[in-house]
Parts: structure tokens; sequence; C-alpha cells
């Protein structure tokens, strides 16, 4: 009798931004949200500021309101540490600093996972 295969597990990956107000990086988290294959991936959120100036409507599996309009603070910190504990994604993607700080904390504090940080328009 032959076996046919299970599907492999989706790939749960946490974004986790600043806004999607206007800009280079924003644009390039929604066009990656947007265009990845959702057999493969489950895409999640952790925003500071939901306001959404590119109008995109993306297939996020879940999304937080990290109530942080004015940038990432130690409050935020806290809220996404526990939500990466409770999530428990694959990846963390966060994008600009501090998040990517945040990221790598918060998924050592929970034991699970892996960070990625992008950085975009740096003045080096």
């Amino acid at each position: 009798m032959e076996r046919t295969p299970s599907p492999s597990p989706r790939i749960r990956v946490l974004y986790f931004v600043g806004s999607f107000e206007q800009g280079g990086a924003e644009r390039q988290v929604a066009e990656l949200v947007k265009n990845l294959p959702r057999d493969r991936f489950e895409a999640h959120l952790a925003v500071c500021n939901v306001r959404d100036d590119l109008g995109y409507a993306l297939p996020f599996a879940s999304r937080l309101d990290l109530r942080s309009p004015n940038g990432p603070d130690l409050r935020t910190f806290v809220r996404l540490a526990r939500h990466v504990r409770a999530l428990r994604p694959d990846i963390v993607h966060a994008w600009h600093d501090p998040q990517n700080g945040y990221a790598r904390l918060a998924v050592r504090l929970a034991g699970s996972g892996a960070a990625i940080g992008s950085l975009r328009c740096t003045r080096l």
C-alpha cells in the first residue's frame, strides 16, 4: 500500500513593523506578505501604529495592535514578548530599529523560533 506524504506544516511568521505609513520598507513588507504562498506560510502581524497609508488589505492570520503610535517603547516590548510566547512563531521578522532589537529579545525570552531583522534607508 502506497502512502501519500502528509502536507508539511506551514511556517508561522510574525511580522513586527512600526506601521504601514508611506515608505519603501513598509511597501516591501506589504508586497512580501501579499505574495507569500499561503499553503506554506501563516503570516501574523504585530504593529505599533495601525495607520495604513498604503491601503493594503493584507492576509494576516492575526493582527496585534501594540498601541504605540510614536514607536516602540518598553510597554511595546512587554506586549510583544507576551504575544511571541503565546503565538510561538517559527520566525519573527522585524523591520527597522528598535523593532529588530526588541524582536531578538522577545524570541530569546520565549525560547522558540528565530528572529530576522531588516534595515532600510540607514545612514551609516
